[in-house]
């Protein structure tokens, strides 16, 4: 269950954005890095072999019918929104959670609940009558239910980067054309030459402001670049470059244990 409250070190959340392509061919390291991995969304498209948690808040998701009629991981736990479980394939192991604003007595490293229900935090109401700080600030409190030190933002622009599509896997420009006359989607805006939705510019501040605030004893760091301010920027290839660099010296200790314990011998 997403409220067990086993510790984890050190978590990172994949996100949609184009930024979590870097993941691509290094999954192997990844995986061995980080003790937690919750991937939100249609990330999964890219993602499912290497999580612990898939996330689905939204009440329309869009990618339903590739996930019902795909083969993914049946072991995987899949927590969506406490509407929608009928919607989904049998087959998969799927649990409801649903979203709540921040109440009086919040405790960052548990759920809310909401009658029967557990919750994940949101932001306040935004100007197109949502809650603000998207399925980022509901990862981001479910991380925290785990005790991390350290949180990792990685697909989490919330912008668009890329010029033929809005999102990591291939989907097009699906903000910025196929959707935007649908009257739930986010808005397409550009503000100083950034593209995005007006739903983004108004979320990303609220993100940042919980991540100062209420979650204030974890360290965050963002390989996404984008709107957010608050967790460290960090290049991924530099965050690999040092790892690689980490576990050699692994091996190279390893190595000279060995050989002082063969000469004990």
């Amino acid at each position: 269950m997403a409220g067990d409250n086993k510790m984890k070190d050190k978590i990172l959340i994949i996100g949609g954005g184009s930024s979590a392509a870097k993941l691509l061919g290094h999954e192997k390291e990844v995986r061995g890095f980080f003790d937690e991995i919750i991937i939100v969304g249609g990330i999964f498209q890219l993602f499912d072999a290497i999580a612990d948690i898939h996330l689905i808040t939204e009440k329309h998701f869009t990618e339903h019918d590739m996930l019902n009629k795909g083969n993914y991981r049946k072991d995987l736990l899949r927590l969506v929104n406490f509407k929608t479980p009928k919607l989904w394939n049998p087959k998969y192991n799927i649990e409801g959670i649903t979203r709540s604003q921040k109440t009086l007595d919040f405790q960052p490293d548990k759920l809310m609940r909401v009658g029967n229900t557990p919750a994940l935090l949101t932001g306040g109401i935004g100007s197109d009558g949502t809650a603000l700080g998207s399925v980022l600030l509901q990862a981001i409190h479910l991380a925290s239910t785990h005790q991390p030190s350290r949180i990792y933002l990685v697909g989490a622009e919330m912008c668009f980067t890329e010029p033929d599509r809005d999102h990591a896997y291939q989907d097009g420009k699906y903000y910025r054309t196929a959707v935007s006359t649908h009257p739930n989607a986010a808005k397409y805006e550009v503000r100083n030459g950034i593209e995005s939705t007006g739903y983004f510019f108004e979320s990303a501040p609220v993100v940042d402001e919980f991540i100062n605030n209420e979650f204030s004893k974890t360290q965050f760091y963002n390989f996404s670049g984008g709107l957010l301010k608050a967790p460290m920027p960090l290049e991924f290839s530099a965050w690999l470059e040092g790892l690689d660099r980490y576990n050699a010296f692994l091996d190279y200790a390893q190595e000279e244990e060995g050989a002082a314990s063969d000469e004990d011998d």
